[in-house]
């Protein structure tokens, strides 16, 4: 393969990889948000059965 070939399949392999680079951080950040919002409405209804 050509030396241009070869940037040409990384630039598109690196193009590929940025869309589920970035998708995999977003849902990490969403799963955790949700496990957060679940252990605080979890503390929540602990302290409110308790007062």
């Amino acid at each position: 393969m050509t030396m241009l070939g070869y940037r040409l399949s990384a630039e598109v392999r690196g193009s590929a990889i940025l869309p589920l680079l970035a998708g995999y951080l977003i849902r990490q950040a969403i799963a955790q948000v949700y496990s957060d919002l679940k252990t605080a409405s979890w503390l929540f209804g602990l302290a409110s059965s308790v007062a």
